[in-house]
């Protein structure tokens, strides 16, 4: 008995067509933007229900923008409701968390290369082409600590430094505490670099009992305990996703 084909939605015939236009395979779409090519097939074959930040990744792996392959009204309604999708053509960035963190201490100047693990999800850029060029990483804030100028969940951009050369007392940075463990821990904090390279790494002020201060003073570490405090990014931007 003959079946009916299946209708693919119209997301996924165009990314079928501008793969088929440009010759690449699920696993050459897979390789540009850093997904399973198990995941671009079952895109392409209408099984999987993606979020927009995913679709912008394929939107710039095949040249065209968001707005474009998902139609005009459906991406302004997306917008109104997560301002994180106006994306910044030729631009994409980095989530950070503490799991994919070690990226953050990594020299490798091929960066293309160390950010190709599975579990490291890419967004769009900035809606300020300029700040967006000078933008390196995303860090979905992990608390309050920053309350009420940064608050839980949202989105914070940092310039990628290495050490504390690159930052100046007061600014918020993101930093690395390494652990005796594999994982290590990444929080978001005011910095105050004090004498005798004493480093203080505050909340704001109305947090102060919820979160302790942590001081860090390298002559005095102990590499048999929390090892360290690394300063891995300096604040740029934010965007705020509560209302």
């Amino acid at each position: 008995m003959a079946t009916a084909n299946k209708t693919l939605d119209p997301i996924s015939e165009k990314i079928k067509m501008l793969m088929d236009k440009k010759g690449l395979t699920a696993y050459a779409l897979g390789k540009m933007c850093d997904m399973p090519p198990s995941t671009i097939a079952r895109i392409t074959s209408g099984r999987a229900n993606p979020r927009a930040s995913t679709l912008a990744t394929i939107a710039l792996a095949l040249g065209t923008t968001l707005e474009d392959l998902i139609g005009e009204e459906r991406y302004y309604q997306l917008v109104e409701t997560d301002p994180v999708l106006k994306t910044v053509p030729n631009k994409r960035i980095p989530v950070i968390t503490a799991d994919t963190a070690s990226w953050l201490n990594d020299r490798n100047i091929d960066e293309s290369r160390t950010l190709s693990r599975e579990d490291i999800l890419w967004i769009p850029g900035l809606p300020d082409q300029e700040l967006s060029n000078i933008v390196d990483y995303c860090v979905v804030a992990p608390d309050d600590a920053m309350y009420p100028e940064i608050k839980r969940g949202d989105y914070l951009y940092f310039r990628k430094v290495r050490g504390k050369g690159y930052a100046k007392s007061g600014d918020i940075v993101a930093v690395i505490a390494r652990m005796d463990g594999p994982d290590p821990i990444l929080d978001v904090r005011k910095v105050f670099f004090m004498q005798n390279d004493v480093e203080i790494y505050l909340p704001s002020d109305v947090m102060k009992e919820q979160y302790p201060k942590i001081v860090f003073s390298p002559r005095d570490a102990n590499p048999n305990e929390c090892a360290d405090y690394g300063i891995v990014g300096v604040l740029v931007a934010k965007i705020s996703t509560f209302r």
